[in-house]
Parts: structure tokens; C-alpha cells; sequence
């Protein structure tokens, strides 16, 4: 595992408006002759055993191998801007079983590739919200579009031309049944309308 703040010596590929990103780094063999920085960066590491989990800070950088067949779950926890904690020492937390909790991203059974591209919807959410208030509250498509591609690092011409942009921004407006989009409207996006847009934004790919 590799902290954030050490990013810029990775060589990472990254759509900064979702949070996405992966290094162009070949972890079982790098580099130095290009990447001579990385000989640099602290790391960390853990071996796994039967049982045993581990939590990683939003945000990291990691790579994770198995030896021999094993079978391991993944869970992203959302980052929320509308959380208080403010009585988190008095209050008594019961348990709950993950069967329990609302799971934004699962996989396919029998899915042999897990790939990258599992945008966060909430994190997704906050973007947006933060594109509305940059121009007074009232986002519309002229806006979404130039923000948009202020914001990725793409050589896609298809990108470049915004028709990807034009394509989430029409799912959005058939939503909110407007041709722009303030606060309450992306408050109130369903999740399943948030997924799809993280789709159309940030497709699955592979990385190392």
C-alpha cells in the first residue's frame, strides 16, 4: 500500500471528477530506468490469512495478489459530507451483518475479472454538486460540458467532443424532467440512476 500524496511519482491514469485512477507502473517488475522516484516512496505491505481482514484508507494505492485458490470480498465504504459524529460516544451500536447493508456495487456470480471502473455513486453525487455551486446553484448542459472536460485527462476523441457528457447529461435531465439541474434535483438522484451515470462515465477497465 502507497499514500495518496505519492501519486505523482506513479505514472496513474485518472478521471480526477470520479476518483478513479491506476497506475501504468508494472508492480511485479518495475521500471527504475523510467520510474527512478518510485525507488523512493515508503510502502507498506500484509500477509492475509484465513479469516483475516484488513482496512485500507480511502484513497491508497495497493495491488493484491493470491496464492492458490482463495476467495476474498471487497468492501468500498461512501464517503458522505452529511455525516456528524458528534454522538458517536454515547450512543450503543448494535450489530449488523453485512447481509443487511445496502451493497452499491456487487459482482456477477462466477465473475472471474474483477474490473476497474466501479465508480462511487455518492462520490459522483458530491461532484456534481460541487459543479452546481461553482455556477451559482443552476448547473446546465453548457456547464456540465466545459466543466467536464476541464476536469478528465483523456486523448479519447469521443470524450474530447463531450458526446459522453451529452449522453449522461440527457439521463439526468429525463429525471429531473428540466433542461438544468440544481441542488434538490441531485440530492434526490436514486442510486440506480447515480450507478448508471458512473457507468456511462468511468466504463470497467483493467488495470494492474
Amino acid at each position: 500500500m502507497i499514500h495518496k500524496r505519492y501519486e505523482r511519482h506513479l505514472s496513474m491514469m485518472s478521471i480526477s471528477i470520479n476518483g478513479s485512477g491506476y497506475s501504468q507502473i508494472e508492480p511485479d517488475r518495475v521500471d527504475l530506468l523510467r520510474f527512478p522516484a518510485v525507488s523512493d516512496i515508503p510502502w507498506t505491505w500484509a500477509t492475509l490469512y484465513p479469516g483475516d481482514c484488513i482496512f485500507i484508507p480511502g484513497g491508497y494505492l495497493h495491488q493484491v495478489r493470491s496464492y492458490g485458490r482463495s476467495i476474498s470480498q471487497t468492501v468500498l465504504w461512501t464517503p458522505t459530507k452529511f455525516f456528524h459524529d458528534d454522538d458517536c460516544t454515547e450512543r450503543n451500536f448494535s450489530y449488523t451483518p453485512l447481509s443487511e447493508v445496502d451493497l452499491l456495487w456487487t459482482y456477477l456470480r462466477g465473475q472471474k475479472v474483477i474490473e476497474m471502473g466501479y465508480m462511487n455513486p455518492e462520490l459522483l453525487r458530491n461532484n456534481i454538486l460541487t459543479m452546481a455551486q461553482e455556477v451559482g446553484g443552476r448547473l446546465t448542459l453548457e456547464d456540465f460540458l466545459e466543466i467536464y472536460l476541464q476536469e478528465i485527462e483523456t486523448n479519447d476523441p469521443k470524450e474530447k467532443s463531450g458526446a459522453t457528457v451529452k449522453k449522461v447529461w440527457k439521463m439526468m435531465t429525463h429525471y429531473s424532467k428540466k433542461d438544468y439541474l440544481d441542488k434538490e434535483d441531485i440530492h434526490q438522484m436514486p442510486y440506480e440512476l447515480l450507478k448508471d451515470l458512473a457507468r456511462s462515465l468511468d466504463p470497467p477497465h483493467d488495470g494492474y
